[in-house]
C-alpha cells in the first residue's frame, strides 16, 4: 500500500486542497476483511485528561497536530495515533461535528489508520467525512470526488469491490461536471476507474478507460509525461493478455490515435514495439522451483531500454507481473542482444518490450 501524504498541517488551508489521491497499487492486492459496517463510534481520546475550555483545547490541538504531523513523517504510526484521537476530540468537543477543523483531524486519523492498514477504522472515518463534507460544501464539488476515490481505495482493499466501482464511478462523474471531460482531473479519475476494473479481472471495461486517460493525457502533458506513459503502458498490458491474433490489431489501432512524427526520435514504447522478433539473442528464462511449486503460468512483460549497439540497458516489469516469474524474466532481458536501431542511418536508443509466456511444468 503506498503511503499516504503528508499529513494535513491544520493551520488554515482548505481541506479541499490537502486531500490526497488514494489509488490501486500498480500490483496485485490481496483483499482483506470487509468492513464490519457498524455506525462510527465515538472517538476515544484515550486520555484521562478532562476536555479543557475552547481556547485552551484548540491551543493543544493545535500543539498535538503538529506532533502528528511530525510523528507521521518519520514513521512513529504508534505514537502518532492517540495523539490524532486526542486532537479530534478536544476539537470536536470545541467546534461541533461539522467544523473544517475537524474534518481535517478526521482525515489526519484516516491516514494514519490507513497507513497502518487498520482499513476498516480509516473507511468509517471517511465515510463520517464524506458525509459532512457534503453536507457543508456539496455533494458535487471538487473535493467530494477525492473523498470518494479514498473511500473506494478502502473498500476495494477490504473485498468491498461494489461500494469501490461505485465511489470510483461517482467521483469520474463529478469531475466530468466540475471541470469539463477535457482536463487532467477527468484522465486521472478514468485511471482509476480503468485500475480498478484490470485488478478485478474486468480487462473489457478497462481498455476503454485507459485508452481515454491516456489519450487525453499525451493531449493535455504531453509524450514526455510520466502520467500519459503508465496510461499507455496500462493499455498494453491489457493488449498483452488479449489473445496474439487481436494484440496486433489493438496495438495498431491504438498506435494510430495516439500518432506523432516526433515519436521516432523519442525511442518511445510505442516505436520499439514488441522486440522479440528482432533479437539476435533472446535467451529463454527458467522456470524456478518456487514456480514449480505453485503452478506459475501466465505471460510477463517487460520494458526495455536498448543502446546503439543493441544491448540492454535497463530492464523492468511494465504489468505487475507474478514476482515468482519475474525474476527470471528480467534476468534473460538483460542478457538479450538485439539488432541496432537506426534513425536517419545513425544508431539511437530505443525502448521496447519483451514478452515471456510461461506454461506450468
Amino acid at each position: 500500500m503506498n503511503q499516504p501524504s503528508t499529513l494535513w498541517l491544520l493551520l488554515g488551508g482548505t481541506l479541499l486542497a490537502a486531500l490526497p489521491f488514494a489509488t490501486p497499487k500498480a500490483r496485485s492486492i490481496q483483499a482483506a476483511l470487509q468492513s464490519d459496517n457498524q455506525p462510527t463510534p465515538q472517538v476515544s481520546t484515550e486520555s484521562q485528561e478532562p476536555i479543557q475550555p475552547s481556547a485552551e483545547a484548540l491551543a493543544e490541538a493545535s500543539r498535538l497536530s503538529l506532533t502528528v504531523v511530525k510523528l507521521f513523517n518519520e514513521g512513529k504510526y504508534d505514537e502518532a495515533l492517540p495523539l490524532a484521537k486526542r486532537a479530534l476530540a478536544l476539537r470536536e468537543t470545541a467546534l461541533g461535528a461539522d467544523h473544517e477543523l475537524v474534518q481535517g483531524a478526521l482525515l489526519n486519523l484516516a491516514e494514519i489508520y490507513t497507513t497502518i492498514k487498520k482499513y476498516g477504522e480509516a473507511q468509517k472515518l471517511v465515510e463520517r467525512l464524506l458525509k459532512t463534507y457534503e453536507k457543508t460544501v456539496g455533494p458535487e464539488d471538487a473535493g467530494t470526488a477525492i473523498l470518494l476515490d479514498k473511500l473506494a481505495f478502502l473498500a476495494y482493499v477490504q473485498g468491498g469491490f461494489s461500494k469501490s466501482e461505485a465511489a470510483y464511478k461517482r467521483a469520474l462523474a463529478i469531475r466530468e461536471k466540475v471541470f469539463g471531460q477535457k482536463k487532467a482531473e477527468v484522465a486521472t479519475s478514468l485511471f482509476m476507474l480503468a485500475e480498478f476494473y484490470r485488478f478485478t479481472g474486468k480487462f473489457e471495461k478497462a481498455q476503454p478507460l485507459y485508452e481515454q486517460a491516456a489519450i487525453l493525457r499525451r493531449k493535455l502533458l504531453g509524450p514526455e509525461h510520466p502520467e500519459y506513459l503508465k496510461a499507455k503502458e496500462r493499455y498494453f498490458c491489457l493488449a498483452y493478455a488479449s489473445s496474439e491474433a487481436n494484440r496486433e490489431k489493438t496495438l495498431k489501432d491504438f498506435a494510430a490515435k495516439l500518432s506523432d512524427p516526433s515519436d521516432s526520435a523519442k525511442g518511445d514504447t510505442l516505436e520499439g514495439g514488441v522486440l522479440n522478433g528482432r533479437a539476435i539473442s533472446l535467451p529463454r528464462p527458467s522456470y524456478p522451483d518456487e514456480a514449480r511449486r505453485v503452478h506459475a503460468r501466465g505471460t510477463v512483460v517487460i520494458k526495455v531500454t536498448i543502446d546503439e549497439r543493441g544491448n540492454v540497458i535497463d530492464a523492468s516489469d511494465m504489468c505487475g507481473g507474478d514476482p515468482v516469474l519475474v525474476k527470471p524474466s528480467l534476468q534473460s532481458a538483460r542478457a538479450a542482444r538485439f539488432t541496432p536501431t537506426k534513425l536517419s542511418g545513425q544508431p539511437v536508443k530505443v525502448t521496447g518490450v519483451i514478452t515471456y509466456n510461461f506454461v506450468v511444468r
